[in-house]
């Protein structure tokens, strides 16, 4: 994986702690954690669609929903502390999808 893709990854993980943000609510999710410490501003429609078009892309969407519905039940929305396997999981996902098609745009 790319150090382009790996920030977007880590963005993305960060953002949500985290990409289908259908069910789960990401635009919720990613509202309520602007006001984390190490989140800057973010336009969280933005960042959702980009999430979405990613999550759908990479097949990662099943992965993308469980992170966000984990968040969603965290008492501390500014910690992923009880979303580690959700988290794996979703890396895992996309680092398989870039290891698989490492010529991709957002692979590189």
């Amino acid at each position: 994986m790319s150090k382009k893709v790996f920030e977007r990854v880590l963005g993305s993980v960060l953002i949500l702690s985290a990409v289908g943000c259908g069910s789960p609510d990401c635009e919720r999710v990613c509202e309520a954690q602007q006001a984390c410490d190490d989140n800057g501003p973010v336009d969280c429609a933005g960042f959702c669609d980009e999430a979405d078009r990613v999550a759908s892309k990479t097949g990662c969407g099943g992965e993308t929903d469980d992170v966000l519905s984990c968040q969603e039940g965290l008492d501390d929305i500014c910690s992923s502390e009880g979303c580690e396997s959700e988290l794996f999981a979703f890396v895992g996902c996309l680092a398989a999808f870039c290891r698989d098609n490492p010529d991709d745009e957002d692979c590189r």
